[in-house]
């Protein structure tokens, strides 16, 4: 008998970032289950790699238009809607050899509610009398949408370790008075949704690090809480706005221990990695000082703002085996900045670029698309900025996460109902507003697809030139078809696409339609795409030349 079966859902969408659905917060709850002596069993539905293309929702058809199946462009966004990990016959079969007393669910993700609700009811198809207890972000912001389904008994808000322990310990016991006085949890009460809210968050990080695993990438939390005001995000809800950060000594033994089992790469997934700057140096101090000879490969892919660093800071962390800085630029706009409540020094922003550069340390940008309180125009405007600077652009399509601030505001100016949890995911494009609309973002991140292939292409350039060919401009509808004697690689593909970009202002993508001996059939066709987006674009493009990641920089002639 196990006294806690722990589960990590499958999720579904048109990608998947596995180093977001790592279960770490599981793994860090397991451990503290384990050392209060209870059995525990972590299922990770996502371990298994797998992914099975499945029918796109119905509420979200209006995507077919912007995801054509089939495109092999260089440029295309995604395409085939998946379910990645195991399936919900599979996660059925593993659950039903075991015999938990308790079981656990993670739900940290908003547009993976669903699949986190299917795994719930599974459980209790299979063990109707077990409870099952739901955590993680999404439900600490809105518990009512887990209670209210009759398949979850109990919600653990904000950090689980210590709230989890002692809900299993009591749930055992069966000691409904202990649960009433445990702070964090919610749970219905003669059909009422009792709500016990969060007052206590763990001081002690140290005692709470799971033991290492063999792994290909260790995750790695050095510290949590955060005490900006972003109305964009919803962390303070789950870690609280204090900042709270593990001892260095703790953090070196964590690696080593995954050292010694062969793994050589580390993420940090600290919200604020770099906030106390000393605290950072002297971190990467002791990661040189302990590992230099490890060759070690660790990057922050959360990011790092940029306001936190400095000169030193950059060449430590070169030292200690970052290759990229993953850094937000979020919005150029001083405007846009005030009214999300974050703040960012635009000039100190290009200073950590040139640091960067001067310790041969590659740049991702992030940027946000659709920000509520942003304009086509600014948005355009930071993605040309960006093109002329040495970093990759990292675009990422804004969507409202229950608990933000943000959230409230969407709602409350219609742009979204505030129910439709599936929705709200970067691929949905869930957000339209008076001054941009789905078709507008999608062009923009198209766009950038675009810049970043190119900056690609120049860093690999003798010539830092690339000169568009008039005669892969196309002339009639009845050039969309032909064979080429070669399979087109996509910088061809490339080439073709941004000559007729240029010059007649429709973005193509490009579908194989045949392949036999010698012979390969092609067919473009336009992408829907924004006009107006696509103008202002290239009257901007054209002014300026494009910077690679490392440095050199080009232009079309």
């Amino acid at each position: 008998m196990t006294d806690v079966l722990l589960i990590n859902p499958p999720i579904e969408d048109f990608y998947q970032t596995e180093i977001r659905q790592f279960p770490l917060g599981l793994r860090h709850i397991q451990s503290a289950l384990e050392k209060a002596e209870f059995s525990v069993f972590l299922l990770d539905s996502l371990a298994d790699s797998s992914r099975k293309t499945i029918s796109t929702p119905s509420e979200m058809s209006y995507l077919g238009d912007f995801y054509p199946i089939g495109d092999i462009s260089p440029f295309k966004i995604f395409s085939h809607y998946y379910h990645f990990g195991m399936t919900f016959d599979k996660i059925a079969q593993a659950i039903s050899q075991m015999n938990p007393q308790i079981i656990g669910i993670s739900a940290n993700f908003t547009p993976y509610f669903d699949t986190a609700l299917e795994v719930a009811r599974i459980c209790k198809i299979q063990f109707a009398s077990v409870p099952v207890v739901m955590g993680g972000h999404h439900v600490t912001a809105v518990p009512e949408s887990a209670l209210k389904s009759g398949v979850v008994d109990f919600v653990v808000l904000g950090e689980g370790e210590e709230r989890m322990t002692s809900l299993v310990k009591a749930l055992l016991e069966n000691d409904v008075e202990e649960i009433h006085q445990i702070d964090g949890i919610a749970f219905l009460e003669k059909g009422k949704m009792k709500v016990q809210p969060p007052e206590n968050f763990i001081q002690n990080l140290d005692g709470v690090v799971p033991q290492p695993m063999k792994t290909e990438m260790a995750t790695i939390l050095t510290s949590r809480g955060c005490p900006k005001k972003c109305n964009f995000c919803s962390i303070h809800k789950v870690m609280g706005r204090k900042f709270r950060y593990r001892s260095v000594e703790s953090i070196i033994t964590e690696m080593r221990g995954y050292i010694s089992l062969g793994v050589r790469k580390f993420d940090f997934e600290d919200d604020h990695l770099a906030l106390n700057r000393d605290r950072a140096k002297t971190l990467f101090r002791k990661i040189i000082e302990n590992f230099s000879s490890e060759k070690l490969q660790i990057s922050a892919m959360n990011g790092i703002l940029a306001d936190s660093l400095d000169e030193e800071l950059i060449s430590l962390m070169k030292k200690a085996g970052f290759e990229w800085l993953n850094i937000p630029l979020v919005s150029g706009s001083d405007e846009v900045q005030c009214k999300i409540g974050r703040r960012q020094n635009r000039e100190h922003f290009v200073q950590v670029i040139k640091w960067a550069r001067k310790y041969d340390l590659k740049i991702v940008a992030y940027l946000i698309l659709g920000l509520p309180e942003d304009t086509l125009e600014q948005m355009l405007d930071d993605i040309i900025f960006l093109s002329q600077v040495p970093v990759l652009i990292g675009p990422s399509v804004f969507y409202p996460p229950p608990g933000a601030e943000t959230f409230e505001n969407c709602v409350r100016q219609n742009y979204i109902s505030g129910k439709d949890f599936s929705l709200y995911r970067s691929t949905g494009y869930s957000v339209e507003t008076e001054n941009f609309d789905r078709k507008d973002l999608v062009t923009l991140f198209r766009l950038v697809r675009l810049v970043n292939f190119w900056k690609g292409e120049i860093d690999q350039s003798p010539a830092n030139n690339f000169s568009l060919d008039d005669s892969l401009v196309f002339q009639s509808e009845n050039d969309l078809i032909f064979e080429s004697d070669e399979k087109l690689s996509p910088l061809q593909i490339a080439e073709i696409v941004t000559a007729n970009l240029m010059a007649k202002k429709v973005f193509f993508g490009v579908k194989k339609v045949s392949a036999r001996k010698n012979k390969f059939g092609y067919q473009f066709f336009p992408y829907a795409v924004s006009a107006n987006v696509l103008g202002s674009f290239l009257r901007k493009i054209k002014s300026i030349k494009i910077s690679g990641v490392i440095c050199k920089s080009g232009d079309f002639s």
